[in-house]
C-alpha cells in the first residue's frame, strides 16, 4: 500500500509540473503588438523572387528605394537613427514595424505617407499619388520581398522622360528636393538635373567616385542604371 501511494504521489507530481510548464509556455510565431501597431513575426521571406504577373509590385526596384530616398535619411528613419523605430533600409528592418501584409489601411508606414499623413515631413517633398498608390499596391499583395530584375539592360532607348526622370525620382527626389534640399542640390526639375549631369556631380556621386559623395547614401544605384545615365548626360541631357 505504502508503495502505491509513493508511485501515485510522483506520478501527479510529474503531470501538474507538466501541465504548469506547458501554461508558462508562448507561441511566438503569431502577431507581435507592440503597443503601437501589429507586426507580421514571420520575416523569413528574404529572398527577392520573381513576380508572378506583370503588374506585380517589386519591393527592389520600386518600394525600398522610394522609401530609402523618402524616408532613410540621416536622424530619420535610416539604420542609425531609427527614429520611432522605424528603419527602412533593407526588406527585413522595413517590414518589421508599421506594415500590416495585405492591409494598407491598418498599416501605419501608408497612413503616413498618404495625403495629409504628416510624411515625408515639413520641408520635403511629399510622394506622389502614383507612388502612394505603389506603397498600398505591394502591402496589399502581402508585403513581399519581389524583385524585377531581369538581367536585361536597356542602352538604346534612353529619354530624360521615360527613363532618366523616373529613375531620379525613386531613388533621388526625396532628399533632393523641398525647401531644405539634401546638400542643397535639387534634382525635382528638369533644369536643375541638366546642371548636376552636366558639370559631372551626377554621375560622379552616383559611381562613388574620389571627390563626390556617395549617392544614394544607402542603397546603391544598380549599374544598368549608372549606364542610362551616363549615355543619356554624354549624348547631350537632353530634355527628350
Amino acid at each position: 500500500m505504502k508503495s502505491r501511494i509513493i508511485f501515485w504521489t510522483i506520478t501527479i507530481g510529474i503531470i501538474g509540473g507538466y501541465l504548469l510548464f506547458m501554461g508558462g509556455c508562448k507561441n511566438f510565431n503569431g502577431p507581435i503588438d507592440d503597443g503601437t501597431t501589429i507586426v507580421t513575426a514571420d520575416t523569413s521571406n528574404t529572398t527577392p523572387t520573381t513576380p508572378n504577373t506583370s503588374n506585380q509590385v517589386c519591393f527592389t526596384q520600386q518600394v525600398l528605394p522610394m522609401l530609402q530616398s523618402n524616408c532613410a535619411s540621416s536622424g530619420c528613419h535610416d539604420a542609425a537613427s531609427r527614429r520611432d523605430g522605424y528603419d527602412f533600409t533593407s526588406y527585413t528592418t522595413t517590414v518589421r514595424v508599421g506594415i500590416i501584409p495585405g492591409n494598407p489601411d491598418g498599416s501605419r508606414v501608408y497612413k503616413a505617407v498618404a495625403s495629409g499623413g504628416g510624411m515625408p515631413p515639413r520641408g520635403r517633398t511629399a510622394l506622389t499619388a502614383d507612388q502612394r498608390a505603389i506603397l498600398r499596391q505591394w502591402i496589399a499583395e502581402g508585403a513581399k520581398n519581389t524583385s524585377c530584375s531581369s538581367g536585361i539592360c536597356d542602352t538604346t532607348n534612353i529619354t530624360y522622360t521615360k527613363t532618366i526622370a523616373p529613375l531620379l525620382l525613386t531613388n533621388c527626389v526625396g532628399c533632393h528636393s523641398g525647401s531644405a534640399p539634401s546638400g542643397d542640390i535639387t534634382l525635382s526639375s528638369y533644369a536643375a538635373v541638366k546642371t548636376f549631369a552636366t558639370n559631372g556631380r551626377l554621375l560622379g556621386s552616383v559611381n562613388g567616385q574620389s571627390g563626390f559623395v556617395q549617392m544614394p547614401p544607402v542603397g546603391r544605384l544598380e549599374q544598368c542604371q549608372i549606364t542610362q545615365l551616363g549615355i543619356w548626360i554624354r549624348a547631350g541631357a537632353l530634355n527628350n
